[in-house]
């Protein structure tokens, strides 16, 4: 492919990258949680070395199919809120490193399990 197709094909690509950090930063904290429990499923988010997974390897989850995308910085704003509801509403634990006062990774509680294969997570948030 040419030189000008390439750019093209980048810039499209950038468009559609642009366009999910536009959806996803636009939604609720509930319904950017329900985005993320998938996150901790079977096909989901890895941190290596970790039994969990931190928010960026969530936000690159979330943006995977998207391999050109804009700054992920609102992301990195509204991703651990809604992690944090996620382990208020008991779905999530949290885990730190024990240094400092940071949450270093979560993972599937449970109940997390359990309301992620019922697809029952707005449920366990307070949503209908």
């Amino acid at each position: 492919m040419g030189l000008f197709g390439d750019k093209e094909e980048k810039a499209e690509q950038e468009a559609a990258g642009a366009a999910e950090v536009e959806r996803l930063n636009a939604l609720s904290g509930d319904q950017l949680a329900v985005e993320l429990m998938p996150a901790f499923g079977p096909d989901g988010a890895r941190s290596k070395g970790r039994a969990g997974s931190n928010a960026m390897a969530v936000i690159q989850w979330l943006v995977a199919d998207h391999p050109r995308h804009p700054s992920l910085r609102p992301l990195a704003d509204s991703v651990p809120p809604a992690l944090q509801r996620l382990a208020a509403a008991g779905l999530l634990k949290a885990s730190g490193s024990g240094i400092g006062s940071g949450v270093d990774t979560y993972s599937l509680t449970p109940l997390g399990e359990e309301a992620l294969a019922e697809s029952s997570v707005a449920q366990h948030l307070g949503g209908s």
